[in-house]
């Protein structure tokens, strides 16, 4: 079976009425037909701007705090990787609840131990075009992301952002 990628500007789906957050559809051939020619079945896959990773370890007490932060960011182009690191706690139980809520969220595991396996995997796994970090004890301002993404698109000669 033939699959095409086709890329497509964020205006156009918005303008479509459907979700600016999508970016790249895959098109293959189905079983309909229309004016006997087959109709494609389109999937839709979340391109997002920004790939927040946030890995975590035994974080059940500030995983929730935290993304309930991620969640109330005014940009909302956005995924979320969760990289559990051998957590024993009910971290990972969290995060799942999390994820089946939120599909912007998303939860993997990192056998490794350390923040830094544990980071490289979830930037294995980003599709965006910048990439966040946080802990998984921290908070989010609610305008992190949007002040960062509008400083890097006007300043391309800046390759990294910090602070707020």
């Amino acid at each position: 079976m033939r699959r095409f990628l086709y890329l497509l500007d964020s205006r156009y789906l918005w303008s479509r009425g459907r979700a600016a957050i999508f970016g790249v559809i895959r098109v293959s051939s189905c079983f309909s037909y229309f004016w006997g020619l087959p109709l494609p079945e389109i999937d839709i896959v979340f391109m997002p701007q920004i790939s927040v990773i946030l890995p975590f370890y035994n974080a059940e007490r500030t995983l929730e705090r935290a993304l309930l932060s991620i969640g109330g960011q005014t940009f909302r182009d956005y995924e979320c990787i969760l990289v559990d690191n051998n957590s024993t706690d009910r971290g990972p139980a969290l995060a799942m609840d999390f994820t089946r809520h939120n599909p912007r969220f998303r939860l993997v595991s990192e056998t490794r131990q350390g923040v830094v396996p544990a980071f490289q995997k979830g930037a294995g796994r980003a599709r965006g075009k910048y990439v966040a970090r946080m802990d998984a004890d921290d908070r989010m301002h609610p305008e992190r992301l949007e002040s960062q993404w509008t400083f890097l698109e006007r300043n391309p000669e800046y390759g990294a952002v910090g602070g707020l």
